[in-house]
């Protein structure tokens, strides 16, 4: 089965921080709590549920919240950076697949794609703007997989 951003919307609705600033990570074969660790890299205090995480993320800018996704993990990190930094995404990806949206208080987006250690994606979805994907089909298609028409005159609905 496949998603595009649609099947998603409702977490900016559920959970208002994300409007604001913040870092979606997924890493494929992955535990939640190998992903916790390589994100924080130090202690924090420990809450349960998202709900607990949205309320946590206006006070608490070091809050990042892990979950299992199958074989795969997800951490959210509300108005952070905690996935998207080249080393920690290098170092996350050996052997498998890395995916980070970030998107910053100046409503900046910024798609990584890490797999086996190497980036293969860095763009803004929405600009398609990119140092490393020289090629735009290559953001054309990535676009497409998401759902979103690259070709479309003026703003994504």
């Amino acid at each position: 089965m496949s998603y595009t951003y649609r099947d998603f919307e409702w977490i900016e609705e559920r959970y208002p921080w994300l409007g604001v600033a913040y870092c979606i990570t997924l890493v494929t074969d992955c535990e939640s709590t190998e992903l916790l660790d390589a994100l924080t890299g130090h202690d924090l205090s420990s809450v349960t549920g998202l709900s607990a995480v949205n309320e946590q993320s206006w006070d608490y800018q070091d809050c990042v919240g892990t979950a299992a996704c199958g074989t795969a993990a997800l951490a959210i990190a509300p108005n952070n950076t905690a996935g998207s930094t080249k080393r920690i995404l290098s170092s996350l990806s050996t052997g498998r697949t890395a995916v980070t949206l970030h998107r910053n208080v100046n409503a900046v987006s910024r798609v990584c794609i890490w797999t086996d250690s190497t980036e293969i994606a860095d763009f803004d979805p929405l600009l398609g703007e990119s140092a490393l994907i020289e090629d735009r089909t290559v953001w054309a298609t990535l676009m497409r997989e998401a759902g979103l028409d690259p070709e479309q005159e003026g703003p994504p609905t």
